[in-house]
């Protein structure tokens, strides 16, 4: 696999949103290596710089990362979660430090996998 949980990737093609408008935008790859060996297949997260916040929002700053971010103020979009192909990843563009990402992994799960009553 050339790319690792944790990565910060841009994509080939834009992202679309919910709205069905297609920007780019980096994604963040949150599946473990057993999940994207199997069929060079990855599950991402999207980052934007997005003003907008709300509970399905994970504030981002540059400590959070191995590199400096490439716009201020970003944010994951939670509930933005994506299926993508190996071959559809352009380029590497950060990694997360992994206690971040371990926070980021408990929000979706209490915010966005939770079971409703």
């Amino acid at each position: 696999m050339k790319y690792n949980q944790r990565d910060l990737v841009w994509l080939k093609e834009p992202t679309e949103l919910p709205d069905g408008t297609k920007l780019d935008h980096p994604v963040l790859l949150i599946s473990c290596l057993a999940a994207n060996t199997k069929e060079n297949y990855y599950t991402a997260v999207m980052m934007t710089a997005s003003t907008h916040t709300d509970m399905f929002s994970f504030k981002l700053d540059n400590t959070m990362f191995e590199g400096h971010l490439e716009k201020a103020d970003c944010q994951f979009r939670m509930y933005i979660i994506l299926a993508i192909r190996e071959a559809k990843i352009d380029r590497l563009a950060n990694k997360m430090k992994k206690i971040h990402f371990e926070n980021l992994i408990k929000q979706i799960k209490d915010y966005v996998l939770a079971v409703d009553n």
